[in-house]
Formats: C-alpha cells, structure tokens, sequence
C-alpha cells in the first residue's frame, strides 16, 4: 500500500532495502536476496496457518526489514527515483 500522505522521492537506495520489480537488478539485489531468505524461512508457518496468523506473518517480515533500515521502493518512471511504498 502507498502512503499517501507524503511520498518522498529517494535518488539512491541501500542493501537494506527491498526493490520492487522485475528482472536482474532487482534479483541480484542484497536486500531482495534477504527479502527472499526471510519468505523462505516463514513459508511452511505461513502455509499452515490461518487467514489472521498469515496477516502476522506477513507484517513480521516487513518488520524486520524495517527494523534493520531497509525500506519497500519502487522506481517512479517519470521522475527515475524510488519511492517508499
């Protein structure tokens, strides 16, 4: 979901950080990597749990990569830069 109150553009992004997209550059990206780890870590939880517990899930991992200062970011195609989403 995008914030809608404020949306700052970000010029450069960090390892911490999740890319939104599709294709090599965000594949190989660390923070995606780590993304990716953390969903394979919870998979057989999530697969087993309620519509509710899958919702914890879900918010546990944004957490922790909130928590380690990554951020969710897609790239606005008319201004290049990413936005926190």
């Amino acid at each position: 979901r995008i914030k809608e109150d404020v949306v700052t553009s970000i010029s450069d992004f960090t390892e911490a950080d999740v890319l939104c997209g599709r294709g090599g550059g965000t594949n190989n990206h660390a923070g995606n990597k780590y993304f990716r780890k953390l969903v394979e870590e919870h998979r057989d939880q999530y697969f087993l749990a309620k519509k509710l517990e899958k919702a914890q899930i879900s918010r546990k991992i944004v957490a922790i990569i909130r928590d380690r200062g990554g951020r969710y970011l897609r790239r606005d195609e008319s201004t290049r830069k990413w936005c926190d989403i």
